[in-house]
């Protein structure tokens, strides 16, 4: 594997990683602006988002993980 592959899987993971704290926040954002009259299904919903960018993630290191023999 040479430099070039190795900077492109950085950057990725980076994105991954960059993509996960997004998620996060906001979740923790939304969260924080829920009033307790609040549906769950927007609870579920938002669970649901969040569950998709995760997801997104895991699949991006497994294709990280398999193109480095890792």
């Amino acid at each position: 594997m040479d430099v070039n592959e190795l900077d492109s899987i950085r950057h990725d993971l980076g994105n991954v990683l960059t993509a996960l704290r997004s998620g996060c926040l906001l979740i923790e954002s939304s969260l924080g602006k829920r009033s307790r009259e609040e549906s769950d299904s927007e609870t579920r919903e938002l669970i649901e988002e969040m569950r998709a960018r995760i997801e997104a993630g895991a699949a991006l290191v497994e294709r990280l993980r398999v193109s480095t023999g890792h």
